[in-house]
């Protein structure tokens, strides 16, 4: 059922301390199957995010049920002392129009929730 996994870069983000650190982590869910043009799209969020290539990761899931229907984006990114309220409602816009540019052409829905690095547990394999 799963659409894309878009990742460019290796299987681990380059950089002191940072070994499996791939944000932001955007998951787009559909009513319909999407024709997105991934590459714009993540080049799009490495320049709003401002972070390397292999730090982003797009997720789309296609045919759920949503309500109201739509695209919804979950999205995931570190807290930085610069990600103010105010700084992430002009990236949200942003990330709007470049999905609106990658082709999708319904109302788009973002949530993002900022994450402290220091409270994320992941596995290492």
């Amino acid at each position: 059922k799963l659409q894309f996994l878009y990742f460019i870069g290796g299987l681990k983000s380059r950089g002191k301390g940072s070994e499996g650190k791939k944000m932001p982590l955007l998951k787009i869910f559909s009513t319909r199957a999407l024709r997105l043009d991934m590459p714009r799209l993540h080049g799009r969020v490495m320049e709003i995010f401002k972070t390397p290539s292999a730090g982003v990761q797009i997720v789309s899931e296609p045919n759920v049920a949503l309500h109201p229907p739509g695209v919804f984006i979950e999205m995931r990114a570190k807290a930085k002392e610069d990600r103010t309220a105010e700084w992430m409602e002009k990236a949200l816009e942003e990330l709007t129009g470049a999905i609106k540019d990658a082709g999708v052409e319904e109302k788009v829905r973002i949530r993002c929730e900022l994450f402290e690095e220091a409270k994320l547990f992941k596995n290492k394999f």
